[in-house]
């Protein structure tokens, strides 16, 4: 799980990149932020608000990719991307099935019965328009990290056309020319 200061390295990270003028590129794998006394005390809540109004205000493309548990506002920030991907074996949701159940029925037995309902798989983010793609973990030629990088560099390289619409769709002026 994500501890505020994880989320604070992050925060100077994204701030260097855009004084570099650098992409940024976000791989999550986090089932939430921490849920203790010390990170509410440290300001978790307020470093994650800061983190995605980073993220929203960035002026470089930000492409993302959840290739495990996307769980809950420990991920949020780093699917606050212009483009964002799934594996085709993970998830994404603000509350896990399991929690999700434990509130709404008190029975823990119900979990993929509240999963399905939730719609968190790859499939249904790509049906309701929330990602742009799904990578498959095992693909039929070459391997995961030759699809990851074949993605980055189509979305980074090929579409600088879509990557500046976004930019003027976002009231920001933009030069992206990254060939």
């Amino acid at each position: 799980m994500a501890h505020p200061s994880g989320h604070r390295k992050a925060a100077r990270l994204i701030d260097l990149a855009c004084n570099l003028q650098l992409p940024i590129i976000t791989f999550v794998d986090t089932p939430g932020a921490y849920p203790d006394v010390k990170s509410e005390e440290e300001g978790i809540a307020f470093i994650m608000g800061d983190l995605i109004l980073k993220m929203l205000n960035a002026p470089v493309p930000i492409l993302g990719f959840i290739i495990g548990e996307g769980g809950a506002s420990g991920a949020l920030p780093f699917t606050t991307t212009d483009f964002l991907y799934m594996t085709d074996t993970s998830y994404y949701s603000l509350i896990t099935p399991e929690g999700a159940t434990s509130i709404l029925y008190k029975d823990i037995k119900r979990a993929n019965e509240t999963a399905d309902a939730m719609k968190i798989t790859p499939e249904d983010m790509l049906k309701a328009k929330i990602i742009d793609g799904i990578v498959p973990v095992e693909p039929e030629k070459g391997n995961f990290y030759d699809l990851i990088q074949s993605v980055i560099i189509n979305d980074l390289f090929f579409s600088t056309d879509q990557i500046s619409c976004l930019y003027s769709s976002r009231v920001r002026i933009v030069a992206c020319s990254l060939r």
